[in-house]
């Protein structure tokens, strides 16, 4: 039995890096530009170092942006615009508070 639970940890956190791989990797994202593609690395970077991935929820947004882009990054949701990034945001704080 442990050693199952140990393959399938394992096998997690296989797949936790590949995901984190591809989306560093920023293929298939039309960022706006260079800058853009180098902050939104940096900022993958930051969540996978500081072992946050699994505590945080993680939004991804702009006019470019559609629920392809969404599912490629492993983000939890994305906002079309900044309202819609604010209103997500009011939810998740409502929800968290009321756990």
């Amino acid at each position: 039995m442990k050693e199952r639970f140990l393959e399938v940890a394992s096998d997690a956190d296989e797949k936790q890096e590949q995901q984190f791989e591809t989306w560093l990797s920023g293929k298939a994202i039309p960022f706006a530009s260079a800058e853009a593609e180098e902050a939104y690395k940096a900022r993958v970077l930051l969540i996978k170092d500081a072992g946050l991935r699994g505590q945080v929820k993680i939004m991804v947004g702009g006019s470019t942006v559609d629920e392809k882009v969404r599912t490629y990054t492993g983000a939890d949701a994305y906002g079309t615009d900044a309202v819609a990034a604010v209103n997500l945001s009011k939810k998740w704080a409502a929800q968290k508070s009321s756990e």
